[in-house]
């Protein structure tokens, strides 16, 4: 894959859905002032930090990638699982951001 491909590729098929599902999505699981607020809502109900509830997302994500190596998804996409990971990572980074700047 050229360089100019890929780039086309991160912005329109991976960066530019996932800016959308977190606009969507973000709308039904978090306060629009606090975009991470359902993260320290469970970290708090289960006594760890919202990070943390991130990386668990991020691993439940992986396991199913790794579950589906072999086999066909039934549901989501291959795809959007991947492009759910990366949100998650983005979601993880910005708790930890936050929670190095408090």
């Amino acid at each position: 894959m050229k360089n100019k491909e890929y780039q086309k590729l991160l912005k329109n098929m991976i960066f530019g859905p996932i800016i959308k599902i977190t606009e969507v999505k973000g709308h039904d699981y978090a306060c629009d002032a606090d975009t991470l607020s359902n993260f320290k809502v469970v970290g708090g109900r289960l006594g760890i930090k919202g990070s943390e509830v991130a990386w668990f997302f991020m691993q439940v994500k992986l396991a199913r990638l790794e579950n589906l190596k072999n086999k066909d998804p039934q549901c989501e996409s291959v795809l959007d699982t991947v492009r759910d990971l990366i949100n998650y990572i983005g979601l993880y980074y910005a708790s930890k951001y936050e929670e190095k700047s408090s």
